[in-house]
């Protein structure tokens, strides 16, 4: 077993992941798999922790309480002081309904849980993102839980069977976590991008590299090194964030990392010890922990996200990274330390008490901006709440036998030639504002499911409960429009409207006797959500194009454009509201008075009956 000593090529291959991970935070246009570079980390963790651990177990000398004091001076400090900046900043410009989600993240932050939060909340790629000032530290989260089982495992294993034995277990291990990463990644995405049994072979394989090294003469480690690293380049700049992660595409920089450290080549290139690449090694977790804040904080301003904007924000976050490193990592104050961790973990667990609603002590907490977003917030609330009696969505009905059923009142299956609506949650918003207008003799049937895009053919499996919900719901539209044959139809969802098989759609419905197919575009789609959008860049009744999803303008064109083709009524909800200037656009965001969504964009009841009234009622579709 290899000796454990500093290795300059290491620091350069820390400078080298954080480096990717910066610049695809501040320009994923830039480097769209920059992220690959806390995948990288994992494996550096994975063998400098193997290396400790196997080391002081061999010369019988380690200590789990040495080991976890150690971790955490090296991890707690800069972090601590890093949440409890945010934390300040957050009391003076968030409004409550931003900051209550913050101390929840600091909270679970400084406890090492975030990452099982994030995976509940929204996904790493999400256009909500730019919101969560910490969703960094979900990757700390997982190595903090690595290291809290590693060693544990490792010791006892050594114990009942020995080293040599336990290292071959590391090797099982790596493939039975590799194997549960790529399945994991197909089905529940966001859990296995977040949680510690599917990034755990990351870890492992660094591990396998201190324990099964490999010697090579001087030009055969330059050879090996630089392959490695041209891996982890390659990958990069190949890998996307569409890509399920960490499946299958997830070896490549793994493999990479495998090659660059079994190379050791710290002595045969000399450019790895350079002065840049020596300091920003040092700081690179210091600069890992300021860089997304400086991220986030930049992305909720009002100026433009350009070119300068982005290099002024990567060098602050090298900035503060090097103070940081400077103030807190390489000063060893462990009072002092364990003073910051409390004061942000007690400020965290405490504000919420008088840092909240009319009793707070902060100013914007008694703002008109925020009793308005308290009003959009209580409207999503009671519509995420609503029970089986008011919702006909299936993903949130079940029997008695916790089998999915669409309540009576859903679904008429007594009369023939009414009307359908269909579709996923988007769908079910605008129906709310159509049902008031209708005949009372009208019968009406309702089939929705979260998330589920209509279709009459296509299946999206049983691997979770929102796809088998999914699944039933389009299977019972299919045998509803076979036997009830519904004069009219009205489809709708979130987005991606182009990638539906409207031929086969259509074609069914027609020959099922559907006369009228309505199809309903996507709203406009601001992230986080449209409230929040607008107390900060609101101007009378619209809003511009700021933080609108651009995907949602492509798919309404498209959809047109496809659509054009056949005997279908095209509703664009996108060019009733927004209109174009140049390359923005600025959206009518307030209908009467109220905003048109009280999320993202799911219409209010309000604004659905305001739309059901101008774009069907008024011109006699319905």
């Amino acid at each position: 077993m290899q000796s454990m000593g500093f290795r300059s090529d290491i620091n350069f291959l820390r400078a080298i992941a954080v480096v990717l991970v910066v610049v695809f935070h501040f320009s994923n246009v830039a480097l769209p798999g920059g992220f690959v570079g806390v995948d990288i980390f994992f494996a550096i963790s994975g063998y400098l922790m193997t290396g400790i651990i196997f080391s002081q177990i061999q010369n019988q000398r380690f200590s789990l309480l040495s080991f976890y004091l150690a971790r955490a001076k090296r991890i707690i400090p800069a972090l601590s002081v890093m949440v409890l900046s945010v934390l300040v900043y957050a009391w003076f410009y968030l409004f409550d309904v931003e900051f209550i989600k913050l101390l929840k993240h600091a909270f679970s932050s400084l406890l090492f849980y975030s990452n099982v939060v994030y995976w509940q909340e929204a996904g790493y790629f999400s256009a909500s993102a730019h919101q969560n000032w910490l969703l960094h530290t979900w990757s700390l989260s997982v190595e903090w839980q690595f290291y809290m089982a590693y060693p544990i495992v490792l010791l006892l294993l050594s114990k009942v069977i020995g080293l040599r034995w336990t290292k071959l277990l590391i090797i099982i291990g790596a493939i039975a976590s590799f194997a549960a990463a790529v399945y994991a990644s197909n089905i529940w995405p966001d859990p296995a991008y977040f949680s510690l049994p599917t990034r755990a072979w990351q870890m492992m394989v660094g591990g396998i590299a201190f324990l099964y090294p490999v010697t090579f003469n001087a030009s055969s480690q330059r050879a090996v090194s630089l392959l490695g690293l041209a891996i982890m380049l390659i990958s990069a700049a190949w890998v996307s964030p569409e890509m399920n992660w960490p499946a299958w595409p997830s070896a490549l920089p793994i493999l990479g990392a495998y090659l660059f450290l079994i190379a050791d080549a710290s002595k045969s290139l000399p450019v790895y010890n350079t002065a840049v690449f020596k300091y920003t090694g040092r700081w690179s977790y210091s600069i890992y922990l300021w860089h997304w804040p400086v991220v986030v904080w930049m992305n909720n301003q009002s100026f433009a996200v350009d070119v300068p904007i982005i290099l002024g924000g990567i060098a602050l976050s090298v900035v503060l990274g090097a103070l940081s490193f400077w103030a807190i990592e390489s000063r060893r104050v462990p009072v002092l330390h364990v003073v910051i961790f409390a004061a942000a973990s007690t400020f965290a667990a405490t504000a919420n008490s008088f840092g909240l609603g009319e009793t707070s002590l902060r100013t914007l907490s008694h703002s008109s901006s925020n009793t308005a977003l308290y009003h959009y917030e209580a409207i999503r609330q009671k519509m995420a709440n609503e029970n089986n009696t008011l919702t006909c969505r299936l993903s949130s009905n079940k029997d008695r036998h916790g089998n999915f059923a669409y309540p009576a009142p859903c679904i008429d299956w007594d009369q023939q030639h009414g009307l359908l609506f269909w579709g996923d949650s988007h769908a079910e918003s605008f129906s709310r504002g159509v049902l008031p207008g209708l005949p009372q003799q009208q019968s009406v049937s309702r089939i929705f499911s979260s998330g589920c895009r209509p279709s009459f053919d296509m299946k999206v499996g049983d691997s979770s409960v929102f796809r088998r919900a999914c699944d039933q719901a389009n299977e019972t539209a299919r045998t509803f429009v076979s036997k009830q044959r519904p004069g009219t139809v009205i489809i709708g969802m979130k987005d991606q409207h182009e990638m539906m098989d409207w031929d086969n759609i259509i074609a069914f419905l027609k020959a099922n006797g559907t006369e009228q197919i309505i199809v309903i575009g996507p709203t406009p789609q601001y992230y986080p959500t449209v409230p929040l959008n607008y107390v900060k860049q609101g101007e009378g009744e619209t809003l511009t194009s700021y933080k609108l999803d651009y995907a949602i303008p492509a798919t309404d064109a498209k959809l047109a454009s496809i659509l054009a083709d056949y005997d279908v009524i095209y509703i664009s909800l996108f060019n009733h509201l927004c209109d174009k200037s140049g390359d923005t656009y600025r959206c009518r965001v307030k209908l009467n008075g109220e905003l048109y969504s009280f999320d993202y964009g799911h219409l209010t009841p309000e604004s659905a009956r305001i739309l059901a009234n101008e774009l069907l009622f008024d011109p006699g579709y319905l």
